[in-house]
């Protein structure tokens, strides 16, 4: 059994030294017996190789190429060569016998070509099969999560019935996506004012990110739930296009652009929001999330609440959009959906980010988050101030304590 002297070298050797040679287990440090290989070598002995550490971290030794890996390299030199010469005698008449049946050998059972695979997969390095297997598990896992949200909901809500576009519809409705159509940019891609002229109607046209197997995912999530889910303060989804790899969404227009504008935007020309203007947004923003929490069946975590997806329509009429994240709410004995950290900032729940476990309440503390930038004109996190007031609800703590200091607060500003 090896001393634990031992154990410890081995681990400093993979650590520090690759190229190095394994260290092999001796009797102990005491004895100073050199291990076989290493006496044939004419090396030290193994537990001197903490000198050797020792040297090499403080970069006063340069490690050379190991004697054995030199050794082990000549001998297969040697092995081919000999290989060659054996073979030389079949290759002056022609192809050797063995190598013609393995040219006419053909794999034909379905047995034969799994232990083909098999044998061509242990080949592989390990780390190339485990990232492999890797990825296609979680491939395969988000598969089969997304398949589940795709059949609860439709079992839930019935079928879907939004309209299909065409890209070249939707190309000329935004003349061909033009930039001075441009309404937002963000991470899920852009959004284009555009017109259809078949409806007469002026629509919003968002074309996300081409980026890969989340996109699709995404894509498919906020189409089904839009699609699904119909209430006032959610907005409309019209119809999608599914060209090839162009993934589009088309939306009711919302002409007075999200809430995030008219409280955070200096560029922008709107007006400056009264206090009934904004408890009327805040109370509609409310009544949408209470439809998904509540009214939905199955219902659904939305996962993304903040001002830039609080759209404002005509009399500031607040509607929820941007689904790519939501999720559909735990069921029967569940209290949690465990899933990626994903939302803005500033918005989730410490409990989602330390955990990565969702509720119902992980979107009700983004609520919060929206009402105190409604009251407060503060955004969510602002690394432009002071590092105690970066944070919205870590600023706002300490004066909801004296909610009469609060309201005086917000009278001043």
């Amino acid at each position: 059994m090896a001393q634990p002297l031992d154990v410890i070298l081995m681990a400093l050797v993979d650590i520090f030294g690759r190229g190095w040679i394994k260290v092999q287990p001796v009797a102990h440090r005491s004895s100073a017996v050199p291990c076989p290989s290493r006496r044939c070598l004419h090396l030290p002995p193994a537990f001197m190789l903490l000198d050797h550490l020792f040297l090499l971290h403080r970069r006063l030794l340069v490690p050379r190429a190991c004697p054995l890996n030199e050794y082990w390299k000549r001998r297969k030199r040697k092995k081919k060569e000999s290989l060659k010469q054996r073979m030389s005698w079949f290759l002056c008449k022609g192809e050797p016998p063995i190598v013609k049946t393995i040219k006419k050998h053909k794999i034909s059972s379905p047995s034969e070509k799994a232990r083909t695979n098999r044998s061509l997969e242990d080949k592989k390095p390990i780390e190339q099969r485990l990232k492999e297997n890797k990825s296609s598990e979680d491939k395969k896992s988000a598969e089969e999560e997304l398949k589940k949200e795709k059949d609860a909901l439709e079992n839930g809500f019935g079928g879907i019935g939004v309209q299909t576009f065409t890209i070249h519809e939707l190309a000329m409705a935004t003349n061909n996506f033009r930039n001075d159509r441009l309404l937002g940019l963000g991470g899920f891609g852009r959004v284009y004012k555009g017109k259809l002229d078949n409806f007469n109607q002026f629509v919003a046209v968002k074309q996300l990110n081409r980026n890969g197997f989340q996109g699709n995912r995404e894509f498919l999530v906020e189409v089904l739930m839009l699609s699904l889910l119909r209430h006032p303060n959610l907005v409309k989804l019209l119809g999608y296009c599914a060209d090839g790899n162009q993934r589009l969404l088309v939306y009711e227009y919302m002409p007075l652009g999200s809430l995030n504008d008219h409280l955070h935007d200096p560029n922008s020309d709107t007006e400056r929001l009264d206090w009934n203007t904004r408890m009327s947004i805040a109370a509609g923003t409310a009544k949408g999330l209470q439809h998904l929490h509540d009214k939905a069946n199955p219902p659904v975590i939305y996962r993304d609440l903040k001002c830039s997806n609080i759209l404002l329509g005509e009399g500031y009429y607040p509607k929820l959009s941007d689904f790519g994240l939501a999720k559909l709410a735990p069921m029967g004995d569940d209290t949690h959906v465990s899933t990626r950290v994903m939302g803005t900032y500033g918005y989730c729940a410490p409990e989602y980010v330390k955990t990565g476990q969702l509720t119902l309440k992980s979107d009700v503390y983004s609520f919060g988050v929206v009402l105190l930038e409604i009251l407060s004109g503060r955004q969510a996190f602002d690394n432009s101030r002071a590092a105690a007031e970066q944070n919205l609800v870590a600023w706002a703590r300490p004066l909801l304590k004296d909610r009469r200091a609060f309201f005086n607060w917000l009278i001043q500003h």
